[in-house]
């Protein structure tokens, strides 16, 4: 039984092995002054990180652009300024895995972790101009939202190098006219204050009662501490004014022992070196590196920050690109596909889908097969489900939308039980297994509707079937609050009375020309939905509906065309949506056999289907499916819906008499994890496959999902039957 929770996620430790040290929990009474961890300081090759005592140093992979690293107070997680491609800050885990970018600090200096590990604070350019004096910002380590100015000053003066430790802020105030100063910044009060003049690059102590900084001798510049207010000044340095050394971006150990710094104009040229408070001495930690180190704190006691927007189990949809078809050896051999034969189908990297995809959404479509048959897609390199993905019969043509797991190399496996026949499959989008969110929009959540919404029956438009070659519009329109985030459609889409065989095509409409893709095939005067994961574009001149959210849906020949809404993905920003995660096909009922309902379906029958536990955790709220209705005894209709509502007016499935028709269902599931499957008229045995489950993200709302109704889409009707 589910119901809505909040899932607690917390970032752990991370565990270095090999030459570093493991970073264990410290005992129960650490708090800062702690025991010292890792350093991370910068270098031209990227942030090395390492033990105290200079052993383990590298440069992990992921951190080769990174700079200005800094630890949160707890250890657990770094912040860095990336210097290559799309620069600004990014929070990360302390192997640069789990990047999240942060918007809008593109010219941003090194951060510091602040207010209890959930933001940011670093010197940025107002407005980004380059030509002005930065000021210090603020920003949430979630990635969302824009900078804002810790405080107003105004002064026209630089505000930088903030390093933070409680509800103090020490930074470096600069003004052309005098030297460097140290300032405070206090939350409580929300003010800074001047503490020390010729001073930069101030560090609190981590029991918060000194400082230490830069100044300025005679020939270079040495370390110094004082009090919190500045009083009692002490050098602690001499090899500035005796050997010309430059001393700056001092910072405390955690035990509060030593001090890591920055130095430049000795025998290394530039490097980092550690002083120890106790015997006085500095010692080189690496040579050749610059910029400000870090000392990982181990202080479990501390906040952890926040668990970073991440978009794995987003989608992201495309405009439909072909990426096999037999009939001409694109992506497979030529030639039909025989019985028992299997294509290996390259999904990533073609079309656009990224080599971290998990999962992509077919369109797949079986033409001239000279028998019945099926096919079943799956990932490579698992053994072949007991599952179909599309049912035919022989010289038919038709298409069926498979969402399937990406296995390996990248690969997914169609294998075809039946005569010889030609295969062609188009991408409509995928999934992702999680990559860096934030530089553009994040991949789309799903948000299901509790009914689905029929958006267009043109039916109902009393000017007859839309011409060949022709288009329409459907135009959805939820409230001004969600239709500027709402990137793709989950739809059903049907063609009805068409007066002639062809295809349907559905895209975002207004965006591009129409592509060289079909979403489903028919015959004439046959009723044939499939289901498909449309991108949304504007809708350019839809009267009052204009600048809505639509779609576009074409057709080859004179038919209807119905459009039904069962759900939206939005660019990641929106409450209590869903994400996916993908299963190998696997089959959960099947009533020729009595498996998950004893017998087939009557006439006004309504089935109810439980996901198996294997399947459904208490985190599932949706399924990803097929459904195939096999030799109905007449024509009828089958519908799919989460059990505890009421059963929609619309339908998945339309099978005539003696046909096996599959359908791909995105279903809420209810909360005794079912869902019902109704047949209309005559006898007809179901089967259903789950491919994949949805789930929500954790921190999409701070309440838990919520079991009431979705909020509800407007249909918008489009002004006119548009000719491409």
């Amino acid at each position: 039984m589910r119901s809505p929770r909040i899932t607690a996620i917390a970032l752990s430790m991370l565990a270095v092995t090999g030459s570093f040290v493991a970073l264990q929990p410290a005992t129960a009474n650490a708090t800062e002054p702690g025991t010292d961890g890792l350093l991370a300081t910068s270098s031209d090759y990227g942030t090395y990180i390492g033990n105290a005592d200079g052993t383990g140093q590298h440069v992990p992979t992921p951190l080769s652009s990174a700079r200005y690293t800094t630890w949160s107070s707890d250890g657990s997680r770094i912040a860095w300024q990336n210097y290559a491609g799309t620069a600004g800050l990014v929070v990360s885990d302390p192997d640069g895995t789990s990047q999240v970018r942060i918007p809008n600090t593109t010219y941003s200096e090194g951060p510091t972790w602040y207010d209890s590990n959930t933001k940011l604070v670093f010197a940025d350019y107002p407005s980004d101009n380059i030509a002005s004096r930065t000021q210090l910002y603020v920003a949430s380590v979630l990635g969302t939202g824009s900078k804002t100015p810790l405080f107003a000053t105004d002064t026209g003066c630089a505000d930088h190098h903030p390093l933070a430790h409680g509800n103090l802020i020490a930074f470096t105030h600069s003004c052309t006219s005098s030297p460097s100063q140290v300032w405070l910044y206090d939350k409580t009060t929300g003010t800074a204050h001047k503490v020390l003049d010729n001073a930069s690059d101030g560090d609190i102590s981590p029991d918060g009662t000194k400082i230490v900084f830069s100044r300025t001798s005679t020939y270079g510049d040495d370390l110094f501490e004082s009090a919190i207010d500045g009083s009692g000044v002490t050098q602690l340095t001499t090899t500035g004014a005796t050997q010309n050394k430059h001393h700056g971006a001092p910072v405390w150990s955690p035990s509060g022992t030593r001090i890591a710094y920055y130095s430049n104009g000795g025998p290394n040229g530039q490097d980092t070196e550690i002083f120890d408070m106790a015997a006085k001495t500095e010692t080189v930690w690496l040579a050749w590196s610059w910029g400000s180190p870090s000392w990982q704190p181990i202080n479990p006691s501390a906040p952890k920050p926040p668990m970073p927007p991440t978009d794995r189990g987003t989608y992201y949809p495309m405009s439909p690109y072909r990426i096999m078809d037999t009939r001409s050896g694109q992506g497979a051999p030529k030639g039909a596909v025989g019985n028992g034969g299997v294509v290996s189908l390259q999904v990533t990297g073609a079309g656009g889908v990224p080599t971290d995809a998990s999962t992509v959404v077919l369109n797949v479509t079986v033409t001239e097969p000279t028998a019945g048959g099926y096919v079943t897609v799956y990932p490579t390199g698992v053994a072949r489900p007991t599952a179909s993905s599309l049912n035919y019969a022989k010289g038919w043509t038709g298409a069926n939308s498979v969402t399937v797991k990406v296995g390996a190399n990248g690969k997914v496996d169609l294998y075809n039980a039946g005569g010889p026949t030609q295969l062609i499959a188009d991408v409509f989008g995928y999934y992702t297994q999680g990559h860096d969110c934030c530089s553009g929009y994040m991949g789309g959540q799903y948000h299901p509707l509790a009914q689905p919404v029929r958006l267009t029956d043109t039916r109902d438009w009393g000017i007859g079937r839309v011409p060949a070659g022709y288009y329409i519009n459907s135009v959805a329109s939820w409230n001004t609050t969600i239709d500027p985030h709402v990137r793709a459609f989950a739809v059903n889409v049907t063609a009805t009375q068409p007066t002639g065989g062809g295809y349907l095509t559905a895209w975002n409409g207004y965006s591009g020309s129409l592509p060289n893709t079909s979403t489903l095939n028919y015959t004439p005067n046959a009723t044939v939905p499939n289901f498909a994961v449309v991108p949304t574009t504007p809708c350019g001149d839809c009267g009052s509906a204009t600048g809505l959210p639509s779609i576009g849906v074409y057709t080859s020949t004179n038919a209807h065309i119905i459009v039904d809404i069962v759900g939206y993905y939005d660019d990641g920003s929106l409450p209590g949506g869903l994400r996916f995660t993908p299963i190998v096909p696997t089959r959960i009922a099947d009533t020729r056999s009595g498996q998950g309902w004893p017998s087939r379906l009557g006439p006004g029958a309504t089935a109810s289907i439980a996901a198996p536990g294997s399947i459904a955790s208490v985190d599932t709220w949706a399924l990803a499916t097929n459904v195939t209705a096999v030799l109905p005894t007449s024509a009828t209709y089958v519908t799919v819906w989460p059990s505890g509502a009421g059963r929609p007016g619309t339908s998945n499935l339309n099978p005539t008499a003696g046909s096996i028709v599959p359908n791909a269902v995105q279903t809420m599931i209810g909360a005794d994890d079912k869902f019902n499957v109704f047949n209309a008229g005559g006898y007809c045995d179901v089967v259903v496959d789950v491919v994949g489950t949805f789930y929500q993200y954790p921190s999409s709302t701070a309440s838990g999902w919520s079991t009431s109704a979705p909020v509800t889409p407007t249909a918008q009707s489009p002004t006119q039957i548009k000719r491409l």
